[in-house]
């Protein structure tokens, strides 16, 4: 009961749509990076031993089909639920994704993985006192896979700051994160992890689309529509329409 642990709070959803701030981010990928670092680069006879892949959303027997039947049927209905929001070039993007859906699967689970906690955004973090001023911890793992850490950095990022914010900083946050590893034992290259950033950004997009499309997964419309707003902004920004068709 994380109630009774003195001086932590609690974030839900309305706090991720309201937005967080850059040092609370920092705080965040200090403790995504604890947590990569653990299980970085872990053989792949390690990783089935830990946690199997028949378990993992993307990699499961049928695990792409499902995904991807899943991801475009949320196109069509996401945008008749927001078309101020998701546009026909959005549109778009997301169907030239689904048709490389193997290339894009095989894109993000290839090279050195890593335990991730796989819904990382604000409200599933609390804040907590530490010994040395206030600490992030992390709660509902259900989301958890195998993949690359620099997913829980631009899930986190995307769905929980204001884009103008997040683009103002974003370099900065990932420079952070790739500080916070090595500090730990584990060398990420720089523009690497940018690449990695761009490319996991369609994720984020997946989620709020399957959101609002295939049903409001959270409480509150508002709070879907923020996100899906988020991810809209990241794809924009981070131009992944050229990364897929370069794919």
């Amino acid at each position: 009961n994380l109630g009774e642990l003195p001086g932590a709070r609690m974030f839900i959803n309305r706090d991720m749509a309201a937005g967080t701030t850059i040092e609370r981010a920092r705080m965040c990928l200090r403790t995504f990076a604890q947590l990569h670092a653990e299980f970085w680069g872990w053989s792949t006879e390690e990783r089935e031993a830990l946690f199997p892949n028949q378990l993992h959303v993307y990699l499961s027997p049928g695990g792409r089909a499902k995904t991807r039947a899943l991801n475009a049927a949320s196109i069509a209905p996401a945008r008749r639920a927001a078309p101020d929001l998701f546009a026909a070039e959005h549109v778009a993007i997301c169907r030239r994704a689904v048709e490389k859906w193997d290339a894009l699967i095989d894109t993000w689970y290839r090279g050195r993985l890593t335990l991730i906690h796989g819904d990382s955004h604000l409200a599933n973090c609390f804040e907590y006192p530490g010994p040395n001023g206030p600490q992030m911890g992390m709660i509902d793992f259900q989301g958890m896979q195998w993949c690359k850490g620099i997913r829980d950095v631009q899930y986190f990022l995307i769905n929980s700051l204001e884009p103008d914010l997040l683009a103002a900083h974003e370099e900065e946050l990932i420079g952070f994160y790739v500080g916070e590893l090595e500090q730990r034992g584990v060398r990420l290259d720089f523009q690497e992890a940018r690449d990695q950033y761009r490319a996991f950004s369609f994720q984020t997009l997946m989620v709020a689309l399957t959101s609002i499309g295939l049903g409001t997964l959270t409480e509150r419309d508002d709070t879907v529509r923020t996100v899906l707003r988020r991810s809209v902004a990241a794809i924009d920004r981070l131009d992944f329409g050229s990364w897929i068709d370069e794919l």
